[in-house]
């Protein structure tokens, strides 16, 4: 899967990088079926609308079907977590709707 990872606000080091791979594992491990040419996401993270908050967006190309997932928290790990669930959560209704479910 290609992941894309940019900020607007924040310099992206190496470990925010190894984070958000880790958090995308449980994420990627639902999409096994789906050739890799056909997945691509993009992860956003920034600071959010509070001085202490951070905001994570996950878009997620998949098969010709976009998803798009958000949210906001006191840390980045937090706010990513919280998304790669909401996607997880969208992934399986797309499937479940794929199989008629």
């Amino acid at each position: 899967m290609a992941i894309q990872l940019t900020s607007d606000n924040i310099d992206i080091s190496p470990s925010m990088h190894e984070l958000v791979k880790e958090k995308l594992k449980k994420m990627q491990n639902r999409l096994v079926d789906i050739p890799e040419d056909l997945q691509n996401i993009r992860v956003v993270l920034n600071k959010g609308s509070g001085e202490t908050k951070f905001l994570a967006k996950i878009e997620l190309h998949l098969k010709g079907k976009n998803l798009f997932a958000e949210e906001e928290s006191y840390s980045i790990e937090s706010a990513l977590v919280s998304t790669v669930e909401k996607m997880d959560r969208q992934i399986t209704k797309a499937k479940d709707k794929r199989r008629g479910v």
